[in-house]
């Protein structure tokens, strides 16, 4: 029996094992390409999407609202608020040069100095007693020399070192007018009593428009306010007559009788009075308060005591003159303008 024995053929096996392998991977290759063709296809077709971008305007505007504080805490916090946007209303108390003046509020003050790169044009004319709205930097007074960046008189560059902080109108900063100082000054009496203690004028020692504590307190006993009501001529009033003196003081049209109009005055303004009822204080329902009826209802009040400050149970004309001042100064700026000054018929009036 014959038996046929084919040659085996290696290398032909081995390229069919090749050829196998090489058109496995070029399969592979095609799938990849086709897949990342739709997804480049996808892409494409999808809407672009615009990053956010906030404007720098927007940015600023932001920060400068957060940093923006009201003048009162720059006179009573000033280190809290260096370097911070102050605005906010004060009165001036005095003027030092075209580009520097004084504001305040009660005992505290800030030098405000207008930077000589803000324009003439652009600034505003201040007299002593003005209200103004200003709109400025909170600085030290080092860094406020800085800022100011030219040359100011001398007076003003004195004025500038004596505080520490100081306030600096520059660039966007700004200063307005609210109000100026009314007229008549010289006309505007201190009466009580039918008796005239002299003018706004005559009280305004230093000619600013406004009267402090002290300015009330000297004119007061240089005019001797007391004489009228100090029966033991010992230059203070005790509760007697201090009362004897508020009587006076609330008989507006000084017929020797407190009618319900005069006495409405009295309670719509003193907390310590506020809920009181005239019929309980007329004894006599005769429409009308004496000296006794006011009195007897007063002096529980405690009144007195809060102008009696050292509790001696006399006022002097210290305690006086600032128990008055908080009487009168109705938006409580520490200063008495001219129409906070005196009593009036009618006068609205706060004991503090």
């Amino acid at each position: 029996m014959e038996t046929s024995n084919q040659p085996q053929l290696p290398g032909v096996v081995r390229s069919a094992r090749w050829l196998w392998r090489v058109g496995l991977v070029l399969a592979l290759l095609a799938v990849t390409a086709m897949t990342v063709g739709c997804q480049r296809e996808q892409v494409e077709d999808e809407e672009p999407v615009e990053a956010e971008t906030v404007e720098p305007e927007a940015e600023e505007a932001e920060v400068a609202a957060a940093e923006e504080v009201e003048i009162e805490k720059a006179f009573t916090e000033p280190k809290e608020n260096l370097e911070k946007q102050i605005t906010g209303q004060a009165p001036v108390t005095e003027v030092v040069s075209e580009r520097g003046f004084w504001v305040g509020h009660k005992d505290n003050k800030l030098f405000t100095v207008v930077a000589p790169d803000v324009s003439k044009d652009e600034m505003v004319e201040v007299n002593p007693g003005s209200v103004v709205n200003v709109t400025a930097t909170l600085h030290t007074k080092d860094d406020a020399m800085n800022a100011v960046k030219g040359e100011l008189d001398a007076k003003t560059r004195a004025a500038l070192t004596e505080q520490d902080n100081v306030l600096v109108v520059a660039d966007k900063g700004n200063v307005e007018v609210v109000s100026e100082p009314k007229a008549g000054a010289d006309k505007k009496m201190l009466k009580v009593g039918g008796e005239e203690y002299g003018s706004f004028a005559d009280y305004d020692a230093d000619k600013n428009n406004l009267l402090t504590t002290r300015e009330l307190t000297r004119g007061l006993e240089d005019r001797e306010y007391f004489k009228e009501w100090d029966k033991n001529n010992d230059s203070k009033l005790d509760q007697k007559e201090f009362t004897n003196n508020m009587y006076t003081v609330f008989d507006a049209d000084q017929n020797d009788r407190i009618e319900e109009k005069e006495f409405n005055v009295l309670t719509n303004n003193i907390d310590a009075v506020e809920d009181a009822e005239f019929d309980e204080w007329d004894d006599n329902d005769n429409n009308w308060l004496d000296n006794e009826e006011f009195a007897a209802q007063f002096d529980d009040a405690d009144i007195f005591d809060a102008f009696d400050a050292n509790d001696n149970d006399t006022v002097d004309y210290n305690e006086y003159g600032e128990g008055l001042a908080g009487v009168w100064d109705k938006n409580d700026d520490g200063f008495l303008m001219l129409d906070e000054f005196g009593f009036e018929e009618g006068v609205e009036v706060t004991l503090k």
